[in-house]
């Protein structure tokens, strides 16, 4: 989602980049003018709820933190998740973990979130035995289930940003709320 209002310095240089040529649109989908690179300048997408940048502890844990049916645990690493043969092949049935050095295991009664990030959560799989067949074989890992995208096709999130000073009819931005000696990342000011 792009924020409902951006920050006046943040569209004006949207439109000059375009005012150059420089590209925009939808940098999930078409471009301006056809194809599909995600060159451009666009505003940056964000998940958010009144202002507020969305995450998994904000919009799904925090809700429910008085709940019973809810247990966090403060320094718990997931080691990996117990699987169990159900009728279809196997399905995720709780998740072991190191706490305090101590192993445990956490049966769930309907279902398991794995939620351990971009590498937490292929790594967790690939532990576990979900992922390509030969890799687990050649690590020792053992087989519960061949699915070859996983562990695949990582990369970074690659972003571009530039830091400039600008003066503004008020002189340095006092108007945006910017100080005199503050370098300005227009992305940064999206509210």
């Amino acid at each position: 989602m792009v924020s409902p209002f951006p920050h006046p310095l943040t569209t004006a240089f949207v439109e000059a980049a375009r005012e150059l040529g420089l590209g925009g649109g939808d940098p999930n989908g078409e471009r301006e003018g056809g194809g599909t690179s995600a060159e451009g300048f666009w505003y940056t997408q964000t998940t958010q709820d009144r202002g507020w940048r969305g995450g998994t502890f904000r919009d799904f844990l925090e809700p429910l933190l008085s709940s019973p049916l809810l247990t966090v645990l403060a320094f718990a690493a997931a080691e990996k998740v117990l699987l169990e043969e159900r009728e279809g092949g196997v399905s995720a049935a709780g998740v072991a973990v190191d706490l305090h050095g101590e192993k445990w295991a956490f049966r769930a009664d309907k279902e398991v979130v794995l939620s351990a990030g971009a590498v937490g959560t292929p790594k967790l799989l690939l532990l576990s035995g979900v992922g390509p067949r030969g890799h687990l074989e050649q690590v020792g890992v053992p087989v519960r289930r061949h699915l070859p995208g996983v562990g695949r096709n990582l990369q970074d999130h690659l972003f571009a940003l530039y830091d400039v000073a600008v003066e503004t009819e008020g002189g340095w931005g006092e108007k945006m709320g910017i100080g005199r000696f503050d370098a300005i990342n227009p992305f940064n000011y999206l509210k």
